[in-house]
């Protein structure tokens, strides 16, 4: 039996209604199972109540539902960034005599939900760090982001979004033939080309109500590079 267990040291007491408002509790509650639908309470005398959620009202049924759904998604959403390489192409500049390969990037971001309960109005927001450097080692960095509306993520499902794909340079040589007047400014062209390369990303996942409830950073230098931007 999958039971979904809720602290009450991190909850306040609630004013619990019966089904048929005649009557009210104050309790907390302890434990609330999605499948027997009973609810565990801790009555103001210290009492522990075992009883069907159905004896409350509709407003405090939902209430244990959200409670244990919380719990639920406690390290239940799992996300993570893939930037797959794609078709490779080769640029021939004939005025700086020089090759340039280029490289076409698919970036995917996968999320996943491990919980029984299904998700709905998620927003997934990224960041993806691409650094730019020369042969003088000159570098900087480039900050691609996005948005992805996600209208629903059923329980125990998988799936794959597409973020901002990247074409990026790999390297740049000259072409120069030997003995060539024009080779040095070849190699210096070349030399001064930038390559790129995917240093790393940030995910947030957002719900229904804005509140984020996943952040993935790959690296503190990430993270450093995000914070002066």
């Amino acid at each position: 039996m999958f039971i979904l267990s809720i602290s009450c040291a991190s909850l306040t007491a609630r004013e619990l209604t019966s089904a048929d408002g005649k009557s009210k509790v104050e309790a907390e509650i302890i434990r609330y199972s999605v499948h027997t639908r009973m609810v565990t309470l801790r009555l103001e005398d210290g009492r522990r109540l075992v009883t069907p959620a159905s004896k409350f009202s509709d407003e405090d049924r939902e209430h244990f539902k959200e409670l244990a759904k919380a719990k639920a998604l406690e390290g239940a959403i799992d996300v993570d960034f893939r930037s797959r390489p794609k078709q490779k192409s080769l640029h021939r500049d004939n005025n700086q005599q020089i090759s340039i390969e280029k490289r076409y990037y698919e970036n995917v971001i996968k999320i996943e939900n491990e919980s029984s309960f299904p998700l709905k109005g998620l927003t997934i927001n990224y960041w993806i760090v691409y650094e730019k450097f020369d042969d003088k080692l000159d570098e900087y960095f480039d900050i691609v982001d996005g948005s992805i509306s996600l209208d629903k993520l059923g329980a125990e499902e998988e799936k794959e979004l597409g973020a901002k794909d990247a074409t990026l340079v790999l390297s740049a040589i000259s072409i120069c033939k030997p003995d060539c007047h024009r080779c040095n400014a070849s190699a210096q062209a070349a030399a001064n080309i930038q390559r790129e390369r995917v240093i790393g990303h940030k995910i947030e996942v957002l719900d229904s109500d804005g509140e984020v409830i996943v952040s993935d950073i790959s690296s503190k230098r990430v993270q450093d590079l995000l914070e002066k931007k």
